[in-house]
């Protein structure tokens, strides 16, 4: 949902609160690429708040990539991360650079 709702943005359509939940279902395909992208797939029906502390900067950069930003600046991504998550993030971020050089 964290994702959909970020997607709303780049349609014009952030700023409509009243229209019914049923209406995010058309971004819900591209909601899903992203969380693929970002190695989330698995978590797609999970809160946010159930997540792990990496997982949530994962989802982050997921709803960041949701508004098709041209340049993506990240303020020390790892900070506060233990050594397992650390790994997770840096190859995410070798990938989005690669796909956006």
């Amino acid at each position: 949902d964290n994702v959909r709702v970020a997607l709303q943005r780049p349609g014009g359509l952030g700023y409509q609160f009243w229209r019914p939940v049923s209406a995010l279902n058309a971004l819900t395909p591209r909601a899903r690429e992203l969380l693929a992208i970002v190695g989330l797939e698995d978590a797609a029906h999970r809160l946010a708040g159930d997540l792990s502390y990496g997982r949530k900067r994962v989802l982050e950069i997921a709803t960041t990539l949701a508004l098709d930003p041209k340049v993506l600046l990240l303020d020390e991504p790892m900070a506060g991360m233990g050594h397992e998550d650390v790994g997770m993030i840096s190859g995410i971020i070798r990938s989005l650079a690669k796909d956006r050089a």
